[in-house]
C-alpha cells in the first residue's frame, strides 16, 4: 500500500516517535475503523510498540488499492 504523508502527519511521528512501518501495520491489520466526515479513524497495534496506534487518513483517500493520504497520528493515551 501506498502512503502520502502530509507535513502534520509527518511532525507528529516525529514528535511520537512512530515510524511508517507503525502506520503501515495499522492499516494492514486494524481493529477499528470509524468513519467521520472528511477523515477516516483506524486503530491497531503499531509495529514498534505494542501500544494501539491512531491513524487518520483522508475519507476519499480510503479505497483498496488506492494511495492513502495520513492526515495524523497518535498513540493511545498519549
Amino acid at each position: 500500500m501506498r502512503l502520502i504523508l502530509t507535513t502534520h502527519a509527518r511532525e507528529r511521528m516525529s514528535e511520537r516517535n512512530i515510524t511508517e512501518d507503525d502506520v503501515n501495520k495499522v492499516l494492514a491489520g486494524y481493529v477499528e475503523r470509524v468513519e467521520g466526515g472528511a477523515s477516516v479513524r483506524y486503530k491497531g497495534v503499531g509495529a514498534t510498540r505494542n501500544v494501539m496506534l491512531k491513524v487518520w487518513i483522508v475519507a476519499k483517500s480510503d479505497i483498496p488499492g488506492k494511495v492513502k493520504v495520513v492526515k495524523s497520528v497518535a498513540w493511545e493515551g498519549e
